[in-house]
């Protein structure tokens, strides 16, 4: 005997829908691996930005364009961000 394996079988839906998901899971694993390298890349630049505005700080604080009270009060601001 021979069997016929249509499209109405329960199973061909199922594998449909089991393609989908997995389309999602893949779109989901790339947008989160997007997500994670923006995310560390602006962490070191903002660091970066940081280090500077406290190297200008200090540089201002040589000679003598700002107090050293002011430059507590600046570089405990910087910190906080």
């Amino acid at each position: 005997m021979m069997y016929f394996r249509g499209s109405n079988e329960i199973g061909s839906g199922l594998s449909f829908f089991m393609g989908g998901c997995m389309m999602l899971i893949m779109v989901a694993v790339v947008l989160l691996l997007i997500f994670i390298i923006l995310h560390f890349t602006r962490k070191k630049n903002k660091s970066q930005a940081s280090n500077d505005a406290l190297e200008l700080l200090k540089m201002k604080l040589v000679k003598g364009e700002i107090s050293e009270e002011e430059y507590l009060k600046k570089k405990n601001f910087l910190n906080l961000e």
